[in-house]
């Protein structure tokens, strides 16, 4: 799974799609074409029984990194509110 975090209007907001797609293509869908994208990368399982989920690396067609514990915090926050 890949994500992109926008700096929108209400702030900071981060979108989950299918690896198929790619992250440039998905920023102007949600975002537009002046979106601003801050962090992008990949989501991934970083326990043996794919629990925790992280976000990490970068997204070449976005020229971004994923951010760490920040997108973590945000991915949490996104999971939290839709389950």
């Amino acid at each position: 799974m890949k994500f992109v975090v926008i700096d929108g209007v209400a702030g900071e907001e981060m979108f989950l799609f299918p690896s198929t797609l790619a992250h440039n293509d998905v920023a102007r869908r949600v975002g537009g074409t002046d979106v601003k994208v801050v962090s992008a990368g990949t989501v991934i399982a970083d326990d043996p029984d794919d629990t925790h989920l992280v976000c990490v690396g970068e997204s070449t067609t976005l020229q971004v990194k994923a951010r760490g514990a920040k997108d973590d915090s945000l991915l949490r926050v996104l999971l939290r509110t839709y389950s």
